[in-house]
């Protein structure tokens, strides 16, 4: 690996031996320009391609100009080499359909953009190349999981904006050689290193990314597009702890669900919750309800099961009246007994959304929407893929995460958090801005040069946090876990909003730094308290504050 003046350039190759046994692998050994004129959309009809040549297994596909239809279906498990879109290219693509197993070969995007709606199973380490003013978003994952290989990597160049919308699986290392990288799931990038060219910005949504290490001059920030998880318990998701604005069962005609000590409201179509809060609820596109037609149970989250609306594409649950600048988390409840049922999910909030395509419902117990409002409505739709498949509204609720205790997680309190740290040393001298959270694992070393204003607070569970800069920190809290070190040079004061744990505070040799908490020195000093001694530095007379 190098530096450049143009950021860091990976120099190493992952060779890899590719195995046969592909469907598709008979097709001729040829590349293939796209058209999109045929009947259909499909990546096999050789009616969607320039003089009928199908780009073949582990070959390259090129979109240019005459593009009739710029939705491609991918409905063959072959391998691929090259994407590129070219810059005479003036329709956008979007790819779907099964997974693509992909090589090394570059992905490039300069005349319109490029959208993955299916995973991208990365083979090799990856490239991708976009154009200042286009995006290349991955609404799929970027995964390894039908192989082994170690350390897969993706860089970035270009001026333009890459989108990672699911949680990556790849392994290795995540490199910003130019323009925007926009994670929009917890995860979304890889956990190796990762490394900022000066110039690049890193958006983190409301979400969670633990990385190797934080390398580089670029800048790391947060946006406001939100978090969306999900699991098989959703009777695990609910708690007599959380602070709802809304408990909705919906449909229930008559005693609603009472689970885990939380008392759901009887919900219809649309409605306002209780005061303060006030926020409204709608739900639209459903056309029909299913009273008693889903889980026996009678009590209980079985009860909240058994009735539900449905129908609809797509159906679209809307909250209104959210209060601007406050943390929520929405959660839908589904059954995961009920079967395949693929949907596409949106969620949106203001003028941001993420997408889920080719979920799968009918084997989840819940989706989590987490997000700081942005505008006073949120919404979640469910497109159904399939005809006759549906998405079933049992019940959701909504809550207000802006004022939980962060004791009991860093999460709770704090919409955006990055977790950095291995057994290495990483040096980072750009900036973090934002409601962030920075949290120091692992044993090595992270040594932050950049003056910093992210306000989530700073937790070093291992390892060592080398604050350089002044307010390298940012102005929240720092915690420091018992056998972890903040290390403190010469001349880097720091202003935090408080200091606790049982680990250790270091500075280096003749170091004049200064570590201060708190805005209001006052309000430190009580009457009460068991001083040992009082000092008034260079005042012959002393000052009486508080009665002290």
């Amino acid at each position: 690996m190098k530096q450049s003046s143009q950021g860091i350039t990976r120099t190493c190759t992952l060779a890899v031996a590719l195995t046969a046994g592909f469907v598709g692998s008979a097709l001729a050994q040829q590349d293939g320009t796209w058209t999109g004129g045929g009947t259909d959309n499909n990546w096999l009809n050789a009616a969607n391609w320039v003089t009928g040549l199908v780009a073949g297994n582990w070959n390259s596909a090129f979109f240019s100009s005459g593009i009739v239809n710029g939705s491609v279906n991918n409905n063959s498990y072959q391998g691929h080499n090259a994407f590129t879109v070219d810059g005479s290219c003036a329709t956008d693509i979007a790819i779907s359909g099964i997974k693509l197993p992909k090589n090394e070969a570059p992905i490039t995007v300069i005349g319109a953009n490029l959208t993955f709606n299916a995973d991208l199973n990365a083979w090799n380490n990856q490239t991708f190349v976009v154009a200042a003013g286009k995006t290349l978003t991955f609404n799929g994952r970027i995964n390894q999981d039908d192989n082994t290989f170690s350390g897969a990597s993706v860089t970035i160049n270009g001026a333009g904006t890459v989108v990672m919308a699911q949680s990556g699986q790849y392994n290795g290392a995540t490199y910003l050689n130019g323009g925007t990288l926009r994670s929009k799931t917890v995860d979304a990038v890889g956990s190796g290193l990762l490394c900022l060219a000066s110039g690049t910005t890193w958006l983190l949504g409301a979400d969670r990314q633990a990385v190797a290490g934080l390398n580089g001059t670029g800048q790391i920030r947060n946006e406001s597009g939100g978090t969306v998880y999900t699991g098989t318990d959703g009777a695990a998701q609910i708690s007599a702890s959380k602070n709802y604005v809304l408990k909705l069962d919906f449909d229930n005609p008559g005693e609603a669900a009472m689970v885990n000590g939380v008392y759901f409201t009887a919900a219809g179509l649309t409605g306002t919750g209780p005061a303060p809060a006030s926020v409204g609820w709608s739900l639209t596109g459903v056309t029909l309800d299913h009273a008693g037609g889903g889980s026996s149970g009678d009590s209980g989250y079985g009860l909240l099961l058994k009735y539900f609306y449905y129908n609809g594409n797509p159906g679209v649950l809307t909250f209104s009246n959210l209060t601007v600048g406050r943390i929520y988390e929405a959660v839908i409840f589904s059954d995961p007994g009920w079967g395949m049922r693929e949907e596409k999910a949106i969620f949106t909030n203001g003028a941001e959304s993420q997408a889920m395509y080719d979920t799968d419902p009918g084997h989840l117990g819940y989706y989590a929407y987490r997000f700081k409002a942005t505008a006073a409505t949120a919404s979640i739709a469910m497109y159904p893929l399939n005809a006759g498949n549906t998405f079933h509204w049992y019940g959701a609720t909504l809550e207000d995460l802006t004022d939980a205790s962060p004791s009991a997680s860093i999460y709770s309190a704090t919409l955006t958090a990055i977790t950095t740290g291995d057994a290495q040393n990483h040096r980072f001298e750009g900036s973090i801005d934002g409601d962030i959270a920075l949290v120091k694992k692992g044993p090595g070393t992270q040594t932050l040069f950049g003056t910093n204003t992210y306000s989530g607070g700073t937790i070093i569970n291992g390892g060592t946090l080398k604050s350089v800069a002044s307010h390298a920190t940012g102005p929240g809290t720092v915690s420091i876990a018992p056998g972890a070190t903040w290390e403190i040079w010469s001349g880097a004061n720091q202003t935090i909003a408080g200091l606790s744990g049982a680990g250790n505070i270091t500075t280096v040799a003749d170091s004049d730094s200064v570590v201060s908490t708190g805005a209001a020195g006052a309000s430190k000093i009580s009457a009460g308290r068991n001083y040992v001694q009082l000092l008034d530095f260079g005042n012959n007379s002393g000052a009486t504050v508080n009665g002290v």
